[in-house]
């Protein structure tokens, strides 16, 4: 659709609809709350479900919606069947954890303007 035909349509549009909310509010005040309480909880669990389930699933999260509990500073480390890796291998591993990815710089070329910088501006006459 062009712009030409859809500005004047959705004008009519809202035009009909504040027409119909107005009418309903003079003609059956209780029904029109009504209406708007299961509107707004309908549009409430669309959000929910669109937010918490369907993103979150197309995002790679658990299907389950749950996710693993982080072990705070006072639990228990967890007991396993592995045996304890050696001192060299953590090393390397924090160290590689510590180090920071390198940033791509940008191929932009910049271009240097000269100015004057001995010059001062006398700021209370401009």
């Amino acid at each position: 659709m062009s712009k030409v035909i859809r500005q004047p349509l959705l004008f009519l549009i809202f035009g009909l609809a504040i027409l119909g909310l107005g009418n309903q509010l003079l003609t059956n005040p209780g029904g029109l709350v009504i209406s708007l309480l299961i509107g707004a909880a309908v549009a409430v669990g669309l959000y929910y479900l669109l937010t918490r389930v369907v993103l979150k699933r197309m995002a790679g999260g658990p299907a389950g919606g749950s996710q693993p509990v982080s072990k705070g500073r006072g639990a228990a480390p967890a007991r396993s069947s592995r045996p304890a890796p050696t001192k060299g291998a953590n090393v390397a591993k924090a160290e590689s954890a510590k180090r920071k990815p390198a940033r791509k710089r940008s191929e932009a070329e910049l271009k240097v303007i000269e100015g004057n910088k001995n010059k001062k501006k006398d700021r209370a006459h401009s």
